[in-house]
């Protein structure tokens, strides 16, 4: 079996520490810095393959082919598609608002109804839509009324 030493010059608690600072920083945010560091971790493992493939062969006994399709091809593709989406996912989340269904709901009857069974009642104004769902808006004024 492989063993992990301690370089005692640096120890884990440097290595730890150091993680830790760079986050803080703040340079992680920034997706130049991460696309790098993804394109960095896959020149690794085309550099280093020969080095994976020998020690899981010697540690765990995989064959070359097993350690491919198991370590290092999914891994190569997990990094690949964060690659294509790394974009998409840092992008800020854009909130609609679903006013579709409450628009159906108020003008057909069915809004009032479940506004009637709710927990929450307006009290008397036009703003409906508003208090089905539990939108605080300058016209209207909550109570708290048990459910019947």
């Amino acid at each position: 079996m492989g063993s992990l030493h301690e370089n005692p010059q640096h120890g884990f608690g440097g290595l730890l520490s150091g993680l830790q600072e760079a986050y803080e920083s703040g340079r992680t945010k920034d997706l130049a810095w991460r696309r790098a560091q993804l394109k960095g971790l896959l020149r690794l493992l085309a550099e280093k393959e020969e080095d994976i493939f020998d020690a899981l062969h010697d540690d765990l006994g995989k064959h070359r082919a097993e350690s491919y399709r198991d370590e290092i091809g999914a891994l190569v593709k997990s990094v690949n598609h964060t690659l294509r989406n790394l974009e998409g996912w840092a992008a800020p989340a854009r909130r609609r608002a679903r006013l579709l269904l409450l628009e159906f709901a108020t003008r057909f009857g069915f809004g009032a109804n479940l506004w009637r069974t709710s927990s929450w009642q307006c009290c008397g104004c036009k703003a409906l839509r508003a208090c089905s769902v539990h939108r605080r808006i300058p016209c209207c004024q909550y109570t708290k009324v048990p459910r019947s």
